[in-house]
Order: C-alpha cells, then sequence, then structure tokens
C-alpha cells in the first residue's frame, strides 16, 4: 500500500468487510493470512482481527531475489444465518 494510505485502517477495514460478506453469505467460514516474518505490520493486522498463529512456512516465499519465511494465521467464524 503506498505510504500516504498507511496507517488509517483501510487494509484493516477492507479485510473485515470481506470476512464479514463472505460469512453472512455462508460462502466461507475460514480465513488465512500468510504474511512474511520480517514485516511487522501485515503481522500485527492479522493478530488485530482475530486471526490465530498456526505455523511458520520456511523459505516460503520470493521477493526480488530475497527468500523470506510466512507467518500462517487462521480465523474460524461460524455463517450468521
Amino acid at each position: 500500500m503506498a505510504e500516504r494510505f498507511q496507517g488509517q485502517g483501510i487494509a484493516s477495514q477492507a479485510i473485515q468487510l470481506l470476512i464479514d460478506s463472505f460469512t453472512d453469505a455462508a460462502i466461507l467460514d475460514t480465513f488465512i493470512i500468510k504474511a512474511v516474518t520480517v514485516n511487522q505490520r501485515s503481522n500485527a493486522l492479522a493478530q488485530r482481527l482475530g486471526f490465530v498463529f498456526v505455523e511458520r512456512l520456511l523459505a516460503a516465499e520470493n521477493i526480488g531475489d530475497n527468500v523470506y519465511d510466512q507467518n500462517r494465521y487462521c480465523l474460524q467464524r461460524a455463517a450468521s444465518r
């Protein structure tokens, strides 16, 4: 996300809207976020939204010439219908 838009809750709101919409429509009840371990903001976002840490995936993502581990988070939501 462009730096000028960071810290405004845009990503949190967008992800929460997707979770609510898919849950309300009974389309999904399990949501996964994978975040590169060194990306503190993405990991914090997952935790703020109630996602639970599941596991660390080693050498799971390539960005340019670098290889990064990922943290995998899960959120279970019961359908509201």
